[in-house]
């Protein structure tokens, strides 16, 4: 979320060290969640029930095939973790959960 980047930035600029100038961080929220689990609690913060169903990845992948968009299928069936132990070395923590975060940018948008 937004809040976790923003607390981020503020803390390295809070507390500056000067031997990783320039260096890349990963930041991202302290829960990572497979996209079904992501699309549920969206649909929670939104006050709806998900409508997930399964499909089998074989199925998937030859729907996907049939129409051209075969390179969607990593992206749909594979999994993207961040590694943020470098930015949380840095004495950093995600001060918004993810749950938090949704229902935030939800009201945000709502306003």
């Amino acid at each position: 979320m937004v809040q976790n980047l923003a607390s981020f930035i503020v803390q390295r600029l809070a507390h500056p060290d000067p031997a990783s100038n320039f260096e890349i961080f990963l930041v991202a929220d302290k829960e990572q969640v497979s996209t079904p689990e992501f699309i549920g609690r969206l649909a929670r913060a939104c006050g709806k029930s998900p409508r997930l169903f399964g499909v089998s990845p074989r199925l998937l992948g030859w729907l996907l095939g049939a129409i051209g968009q075969q390179d969607a299928y990593d992206s749909l069936i594979g999994s993207l973790e961040l590694d943020v132990s470098k930015a949380m070395s840095t004495g950093w923590r995600p001060e918004v959960s993810l749950d938090e975060g949704l229902r935030l940018a939800l009201s945000a948008q709502d306003a």
